[in-house]
């Protein structure tokens, strides 16, 4: 899922608090995967939801830039394409078919991601 630390991630980092005195992240990731266990979610249900929020991880890393010569249009910036192609693949799609000039309308993104034929789990 590409995930490194939570300082890494423009979603978690903006409040600047990514830990929490005396709270054990790995125990209670456990916690959260023996409940969706208890819950009936398979294997494959619970990689399907971690992929999803690991997409939105990265998916908060894209940037936008003012197009140059198109007026009130933004692009991604260069700069955080690799953060968009994570989170492609990790909603099980290819960069190809995840293009920047449709993920420069987050509107468009929401509408596009609710409505993809893409089989999503059932507990999504």
């Amino acid at each position: 899922m590409h995930l490194t630390k939570p300082e890494d991630y423009a979603i978690l980092s903006s409040s600047g608090c990514t830990e929490i005195e005396h709270v054990d992240d790995t125990a209670e990731f456990n916690h959260v995967v023996k409940s969706f266990g208890v819950l009936g979610l398979s294997a494959e249900e619970q990689n399907s939801i971690f992929s999803v929020l690991a997409g939105l991880l990265h998916l908060c890393n894209v940037k936008f830039i003012a197009h140059e010569t198109v007026a009130d249009t933004a692009l991604i910036d260069p700069a955080t394409s690799d953060a968009q192609n994570k989170a492609a693949k990790l909603f099980g799609y290819s960069s190809t078919a995840f293009p920047p000039s449709t993920l420069s309308d987050p509107a468009f993104v929401a509408v596009w991601m609710s409505t993809s034929s893409r089989k999503r789990c059932s507990a999504v």
